[in-house]
């Protein structure tokens, strides 16, 4: 599955992306708690930032979903182990 933003952006500009947009989501929530909890009235631009941020994580979503290649193990993912008729003889598994 690709996206527009896979075509476009490298992996490295995708991850900043990505990055930013996670920095932006978290301060923007917790701004949102904040005047929640501090019973003040919530400004218009944190309702409109906030707004924004979900309709853009379905993109950024997508983007990332296409770019996970399904059945390639991850690298901290153990090897499996040998089976014992592929060991040499004399080797025993561990």
């Amino acid at each position: 599955m690709q996206t527009p933003l896979t075509d476009i952006a490298s992996p490295k500009i995708r991850q900043t992306l990505y990055l930013v947009y996670t920095l932006l989501a978290l301060i923007s929530g917790a701004l949102q708690i904040a005047y929640s909890s501090g019973g003040w009235g919530q400004p218009v631009w944190l309702t409109v930032g906030v707004a924004v941020l979900a309709f853009l994580g379905g993109a950024l979503g997508l983007t990332a979903a296409s770019n996970v290649q399904v059945g390639v193990p991850a690298h901290d993912d153990p090897l499996p182990a040998p089976a014992t008729s592929e060991l040499p003889s004399g080797v025993q598994p561990t």
